[in-house]
This record gives C-alpha cells, structure tokens and sequence, in this order.
C-alpha cells in the first residue's frame, strides 16, 4: 500500500511555481497601472486574480503564497524616483564622507 502511495507520488509533474504568459500590451499595461494603484507587485496582483479564479484562499491566510519569489518586504513598492533619491543622497554622502577622510589625511600627514 505504501509503495502504491510512493508511486502516485512520483507520476505527478513537478511544478516550479514559474508561468510564462503570454498577453496584449495593452492588458499587461492595465494590469501594472493597476498594481501600482494597489501598490502590490504585478506578480502579486495577477497571482491573486488566478487563485481567486479557481477558489484559492486570497485573503491573510494566502497572502505569503500569492508573491512567491519576493522577499517578505510588506507590500509596498518603491517608486523608481524614491529610488533615484536614495540613490543621489548616497552618493552625496559617500563624496562628503570621502572629502573628510582626505582631509584627514591631509591633516594628519602635515603634522608628522
């Protein structure tokens, strides 16, 4: 009994949880317009729009299986020009932080 078990276990395919799909540009547009309203992923929003398709449990309870991949962040998505903020305001630092340690350097070099 516990071989025919094994055994319906081994026919089944193995599924990665990966799905090329394939849409008009004009849908996918929508839907990443959309995903952005709700600031989820597009991963996030099409997952939970097929599993509510099919009955799979959408709220609390699925939330952690519906962006599978994605690190545990919240669903917030950083828009790109926060990124590019964040982006600047490092270099600025990393530049004023530089120019200190050169004067340092200076300083200390100048007093030996």
């Amino acid at each position: 009994m516990a071989q025919a078990a094994r055994r319906v276990e081994e026919d089944r395919p193995g599924y990665s949880g990966r799905l090329l799909l394939r849409m008009p540009p004009e849908l996918h547009a929508e839907l990443a317009r959309q995903a952005e309203r709700e600031h989820v992923s597009l991963n996030h929003l099409i997952t939970g729009a097929v599993a509510a398709a099919v009955g799979w449990p959408t709220g609390d309870e699925g939330a952690r299986e519906l962006d599978v991949g994605r690190a545990d962040r919240g669903s917030r998505i950083v828009s790109p020009r926060a990124i590019g903020a964040a982006l600047i305001l490092n270099l600025v630092v990393l530049t004023v932080a530089g120019a200190a340690a050169i004067a340092l350097l200076v300083l200390a070099w100048t007093r030996l």
